[in-house]
């Protein structure tokens, strides 16, 4: 089996409105500045790491940690700006890899003030077609919430398939017990997606 580290994938990718690139020494103000104007959001759906509001220096901490994730192939996390602005809009990352395969999870969140625009659907796909198309993976998975209702309605019109519910798998961060939701798209999934990502600049999809 190839060594992860040698595997190729690029620091940066693009869609119409947004610049994805990989952490950065520097990145850690604007990242802080998004996550605590969407933390009641990141805390309510994702695992253990957003239970608490990170200190800026605990911020500057992870942005180093996601940089040598990254040059490991063990998670790949990137910011993703507006191109006009050069504003962070969210983050989105590919984790739990399985280079043998090769497969992983994805997770993405949009700044609060940014939703609504149609920029989640604009990420969910481009990191969709650049982890299929640019990197190789054949299975890219999600595990969501059944109570994030806005996740579910995203991802299904991007075009991932559900597979099956897994009960009582975990406590989320305010201690209630919770299901998650599987889905998955493979590349023999991925017809039209690209015609998908066109038309998310153009149309207020969310």
């Amino acid at each position: 089996m190839t060594s992860p580290i040698s595997v190729p994938v690029e620091e940066e990718f693009d869609s119409p409105r947004l610049l994805m690139r990989s952490c950065r020494a520097g990145d850690a103000t604007h990242v802080h500045a998004a996550e605590m104007e969407t933390f009641e959001q990141i805390r309510q759906w994702f695992g253990p790491w957003a239970k608490e509001p990170c200190t800026p220096e605990q911020t500057e901490e992870r942005v180093l940690k996601s940089q040598n994730e990254f040059n490991q192939r063990s998670e790949l996390v990137y910011n993703c700006y507006l191109k006009k602005d050069g504003i962070l809009a969210g983050r989105g990352w590919f984790s739990r890899m399985q280079w043998s395969v090769p497969k992983c999870m994805f997770g993405m969140w949009v700044r609060t003030s940014l939703q609504r625009q149609g920029l989640g659907f604009e990420i969910a796909v481009a990191f969709t077609l650049f982890g299929m198309e640019r990197i190789g993976f054949k299975r890219i998975e999600l595990y969501i919430d059944p109570r994030n209702e806005a996740s579910l309605e995203l991802f299904k019109k991007v075009g991932y398939i559900y597979e099956g519910k897994l009960r009582n798998y975990s406590y989320d961060n305010l201690g209630v017990m919770r299901d998650y939701l599987v889905y998955s798209v493979t590349p023999a999934d991925m017809e039209n997606l690209k015609e998908r990502l066109s038309l998310a600049a153009d149309r207020q999809l969310t």
